[in-house]
Protein backbone atom coordinates (compact mmCIF):
# COMPACT_ATOMS: atom_id res chain seq x y z
CA UNK A 1 0.00 0.00 0.00
CA UNK A 2 1.23 3.48 -0.84
CA UNK A 3 1.84 5.80 2.10
CA UNK A 4 0.33 9.02 0.77
CA UNK A 5 1.77 11.21 3.53
CA UNK A 6 5.31 9.98 2.88
CA UNK A 7 4.81 10.27 -0.87
CA UNK A 8 3.62 13.87 -0.49
CA UNK A 9 6.57 14.73 1.75
CA UNK A 10 9.02 13.21 -0.74
CA UNK A 11 7.47 15.07 -3.66
CA UNK A 12 7.58 18.36 -1.77
CA UNK A 13 11.24 17.78 -0.90
CA UNK A 14 12.12 17.08 -4.55
CA UNK A 15 10.22 20.11 -5.79
CA UNK A 16 11.91 22.29 -3.19
CA UNK A 17 15.32 20.96 -4.18
CA UNK A 18 14.67 21.63 -7.86
CA UNK A 19 13.04 25.05 -7.52
CA UNK A 20 14.65 26.61 -4.45
CA UNK A 21 17.89 24.81 -3.63
CA UNK A 22 19.10 24.33 -7.20
CA UNK A 23 17.13 27.14 -8.80
CA UNK A 24 16.17 27.95 -12.34
CA UNK A 25 16.59 25.19 -14.92
CA UNK A 26 17.25 27.57 -17.78
CA UNK A 27 20.00 27.05 -20.32
CA UNK A 28 21.23 30.46 -19.20
CA UNK A 29 22.29 28.79 -15.95
CA UNK A 30 23.78 25.52 -17.15
CA UNK A 31 25.41 24.87 -13.77
CA UNK A 32 21.94 24.69 -12.20
CA UNK A 33 20.69 22.63 -15.13
CA UNK A 34 23.45 20.07 -14.54
CA UNK A 35 22.77 19.94 -10.77
CA UNK A 36 19.08 19.31 -11.48
CA UNK A 37 19.93 16.53 -13.91
CA UNK A 38 22.19 14.90 -11.32
CA UNK A 39 19.47 15.16 -8.65
CA UNK A 40 16.90 13.52 -10.92
CA UNK A 41 19.33 10.76 -11.93
CA UNK A 42 20.16 10.08 -8.27
CA UNK A 43 16.46 9.93 -7.41
CA UNK A 44 15.84 7.25 -10.02
CA UNK A 45 18.94 5.32 -8.98
CA UNK A 46 17.80 5.38 -5.32
CA UNK A 47 14.48 3.76 -6.26
CA UNK A 48 16.23 1.28 -8.59
CA UNK A 49 14.87 2.66 -11.86
CA UNK A 50 17.27 3.05 -14.74
CA UNK A 51 17.42 6.39 -16.49
CA UNK A 52 19.31 7.90 -19.36
CA UNK A 53 20.14 11.36 -20.62
CA UNK A 54 18.82 12.55 -23.94
CA UNK A 55 21.25 15.34 -24.73
CA UNK A 56 20.91 17.84 -27.53
CA UNK A 57 22.53 21.09 -28.61
CA UNK A 58 20.78 24.34 -27.81
CA UNK A 59 22.29 27.73 -28.56
CA UNK A 60 25.84 26.31 -28.76
CA UNK A 61 25.43 24.45 -25.46
CA UNK A 62 24.46 20.89 -24.62
CA UNK A 63 21.35 20.35 -22.53
CA UNK A 64 19.65 17.12 -21.49
CA UNK A 65 16.35 15.56 -20.61
CA UNK A 66 16.39 12.67 -18.14
CA UNK A 67 14.28 9.76 -19.28
CA UNK A 68 13.31 6.83 -17.06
Amino acid sequence: MIDLQTTEQNLRAHIQALTQTIGEGSVATLWDHEKAAQLIEAFYKDIDISSKRESYPFQKKTVSNIVA
